[in-house]
């Protein structure tokens, strides 16, 4: 079985995100690396892969992502399975 996950940050957050210099929370606009995460998603989009939108509010004060227990318990259900399968298999292989 081969699992896929994407996360997108919300638009909307990304664009709340003051940044002191360019590049520092997002691709500087106009850059090659703003093409290609665009290019990124797109295709995942294309593929059906249904990515994940991550909702969080930026605390300007202490400049970090807040509100994030819905991304944690996101990953942790996509990822957790996927570890156990993969400690199994090696457990199996050394035991």
């Amino acid at each position: 079985m081969v699992m896929r996950s994407s996360i997108f940050r919300d638009p909307a957050t990304t664009a709340a995100m003051v940044e002191e210099q360019a590049g520092e929370f997002r691709e500087p606009p106009g850059s090659a690396n703003e093409q290609k995460l665009a290019e990124l998603k797109a295709a995942i989009g294309k593929n059906d892969l249904k990515p994940f939108g991550l909702s969080c509010r930026m605390d300007q004060p202490h400049r970090r992502l807040v509100g994030l227990t819905i991304f944690g318990q996101r990953v942790h259900a996509d990822c957790w399975p996927a570890s156990t399968r993969i400690s199994d298999g090696v457990r199996g292989k050394i035991g």
